[in-house]
């Protein structure tokens, strides 16, 4: 392991961790490179569950209304409000149409 963050560090040209006999810490450079790698591994995370839901043919449309949300930013539904505090109904949408299936190559 330690030879992989080596050969980072040099890589980028920067020291990533303190280390002494007794310990290992991160140094600002590392910290740094600690906080948007986790970044991007949660995109990564992000962007492979999105494939997997688009490529499940048994797949739901999922909807999030957070509370106090309004449908396009027509202002509140609180009290005083000609809707009342009621929440607007969660509206149930077909399923979208599969794609055709994929031809084969033509043959050479």
């Amino acid at each position: 392991m330690s030879k992989a963050i080596r050969r980072v560090e040099s890589r980028l040209g920067v020291i990533l961790l303190e280390r002494s006999s007794r310990h290992v810490a991160l140094t600002p450079a590392g910290q740094a490179l600690v906080d948007h790698v986790r970044h991007a591994l949660n995109a990564v995370r992000a962007a492979a569950d999105k494939a997997r839901r688009a490529g499940d043919p048994q797949a739901h449309l999922r909807l999030v209304i957070k509370p106090g949300a309004t449908p396009a930013g027509r202002g509140s539904a609180g009290p005083g409000h000609p809707r009342g505090t009621k929440a607007p109904r969660s509206p149930t949408l077909p399923k979208p149409p599969k794609p055709p299936p994929l031809k084969p190559p033509p043959p050479k």
